[in-house]
């Protein structure tokens, strides 16, 4: 099938739509479970097919509501790959954060402090303060905005045209594509100095 297929299928419904989604799935799973792994460095409590579950699903439904449509030219496994980018740092992120309460709350057996670790998380999150701070004040309200506060890209576009930031929504996911790459760039050239 081809892409204007399976999105024709899905917007069909019924028998026509579980076919699209199969081949969806069938025609992207190597392609997206190694673009995948490449950003498994920890283990996750979601598997990378859990993963594509969850971004097929997440496609579909974009179709659904008309907030995805068919562009020539315009790859749909590079849609769905970015879909999936967002979802696995947004588990690692949440991941990341589990473990934090859970050493936090559930690890009692240590009853003082550990200085050394506690210097160690400080100098951490300096870091971290110090990377973000790299990539610049709208590039920070952007990714704060989307990955802390929740907010989609339509109501952080509303926002931030209103206030003159940007042209138009698209403006903003070009931005917001570009701030995630300039902060990954940031990170690795930190990591490696």
């Amino acid at each position: 099938m081809t892409d204007k297929d399976i999105i024709e299928g899905i917007k069909a419904g019924g028998l026509a739509e579980n076919r699209a989604i199969e081949q969806l799935y069938e025609q992207n799973k190597m392609l997206l479970l190694g673009f995948l792994r490449k950003f498994n460095n920890q283990e996750n409590a979601k598997e990378p097919e859990d993963i594509i579950w969850e971004g097929i699903e997440a496609l579909v439904n974009n179709v659904r509501n008309g907030k995805y449509s068919f562009k020539e030219g315009v790859a749909l496994n590079s849609y769905l790959k970015s879909i999936l980018k967002n979802l696995w740092f947004k588990q690692l992120s949440s991941e990341s954060a589990r473990l934090n309460r859970q050493h936090t709350y559930f690890d009692q057996d240590q009853v003082e402090p550990d200085v050394y670790q506690l210097l160690s998380d400080k100098e951490t999150w300096d870091n971290y303060l110090q990377i973000f701070e790299k990539i610049g004040k709208n590039c920070k309200r952007i990714l704060h905005s989307v990955f802390g506060l929740g907010y989609t890209i339509k109501e952080l576009g509303a926002e931030l045209v209103a206030e003159g930031v940007y042209d138009n929504e698209q403006v903003l996911r070009n931005a917001k594509s570009k701030c995630l790459k300039k902060l990954m760039q940031v990170i690795t050239d930190t990591r490696f100095r």
